[in-house]
């Protein structure tokens, strides 16, 4: 399952496909939504007070694959699908694809910025949507082959993509730079996963390990052996 997190509890969407409307029951005391296989289920302080299978209000998701879910700063939910972003405002979703600006139909990552800039990471890169316009970067920009799988901030506003198959990669507003194994000592080119500490570390998770970087992106250190377990003495 896929969940997405804010102060009113858990909100999911998920497991590998979702089927049925996407229409919130506006009877329900603190609603959580949940994915329940061939259909998606609302649960509420009663327990589950709907199977929700009947035609939307407004919006189906259909069958589409959910990839991500994030909620950003105002409480929408962002659903990355392989057919574009819907975002749920409480009331109804509405879907963006690249009709609209998406720069990729595939999404892989959703995160806000402090900002409030949402950025979306799919198969040919990553879209920004800030003042209610989505701007696509791609190859053309100076984002390598492969897209962008995950997305996070430092305390300059800069954004740190990571990359399956060249690294990783910052954007300070202006322009790409690429960090990767031959140049700047990353333990592996393909970055599954990026974290910034308070401290403007980047911690790097890649097929190959984990390289730290440091507020200047200049590696720390490489850890790239994991804990094992100790075999008994008999």
């Amino acid at each position: 399952h896929s969940c997405a997190l804010d102060d009113t509890g858990v909100r999911c969407w998920g497991g590998n496909s979702f089927f049925g409307a996407s229409d919130v029951p506006y009877d329900l005391v603190n609603p959580t939504l949940v994915s329940a296989g061939s259909g998606t289920c609302a649960l509420d302080d009663n327990g589950i007070r709907l199977l929700i299978n009947n035609s939307p209000k407004s919006f189906s998701l259909g069958i589409y694959q959910i990839i991500w879910t994030a909620v950003d700063n105002s409480g929408n939910i962002w659903v990355g699908t392989d057919f574009g972003v819907s975002v749920f405002d409480g009331a109804i979703f509405t879907t963006y694809t690249t009709a609209d600006g998406l720069g990729n139909d595939r999404i892989k990552y959703i995160s806000q910025a402090a900002n409030g800039d949402v950025w979306l990471g799919d198969y040919s890169g990553a879209t920004k949507y800030s003042s209610s316009t989505f701007t696509a970067y791609g190859t053309g920009d100076g984002l390598p082959f492969g897209g962008v799988d995950y997305i996070d901030f430092d305390s300059n506003g800069d954004v740190y993509l990571a990359n399956g198959l060249f690294g990783f990669i910052k954007y300070d507003g202006t322009g790409f730079t690429t960090y990767d194994l031959a140049n700047d000592g990353l333990v592996n080119n393909s970055v599954r996963s990026i974290t910034i500490d308070a401290a403007d570390n980047k911690w790097v998770g890649t097929a190959g390990g984990i390289s730290v970087f440091n507020s200047s992106n200049i590696l720390v250190t490489n850890h790239t052996i994991m804990v094992g377990i100790t075999p008994p003495d008999t």
